[in-house]
Formats: C-alpha cells, structure tokens, sequence
C-alpha cells in the first residue's frame, strides 16, 4: 500500500506539532485527515483512507477501511481471473475457427 501524495506533509506537520506541544493545530490536522478519510472512502479509494484513518489516530475507522481495502483487492483478483479465463477461451476458439 504506498501513500497517497499529500501524506508525508501531514505526517511531518503532525510530527512537529507534536514535537512543538500545539494541541490545538494536532487537533486540526487529526479533523482534517479523517474528513480526506471519509472522502477517500466514499470515492471508493481504500488504501488512502486507510493512511489517514491512521494519521487522524482513528482505529476504528481505519480497520474499517482496511477490511474495505482487502474485499477490492479480493474483487479485484477475481476480475483478473475472469480477463485471463475469457481470453483463453477466445483465443481457444479462434483456433477452432482456424482466425
């Protein structure tokens, strides 16, 4: 799972804002990533809400994510099979037709 582009900003704005003991702006930073969480989640984007369900320190909703993630992927694998298998039964009957 790689990050998504905007990730190492957050992570280093949270680092120093944990670093610098601002509560305040941390807090922000937290609303912030969950709100690109849900985004990320209802645009169907799995692995990015995973990422910032961990930076907002939201466990529930970061396993949620990461159950999420694993059914695409899953769904995914399966549409790979189903590509491979429908190819070769084409190819299988060009050579039947002599294509």
């Amino acid at each position: 799972m790689t990050a998504p582009p905007y990730a190492h900003g957050l992570e280093s704005a949270k680092k120093y804002f944990q670093i610098a003991g601002d509560r305040a702006r941390l807090d922000k930073l937290k609303a912030l990533a969950e709100k690109r969480g849900d985004s990320s989640l209802a645009a169907g984007y799995s692995d990015d809400a995973v990422h910032c369900f961990r930076l907002a320190e939201n466990k529930a909703k970061e396993t949620r994510a990461g159950a999420r993630l694993k059914e695409d992927e899953k769904a995914l694998h399966k549409d790979e099979k189903s590509k491979k298998k429908f190819k070769k039964e084409t190819e299988d009957m060009e050579k039947e037709l002599g294509i």
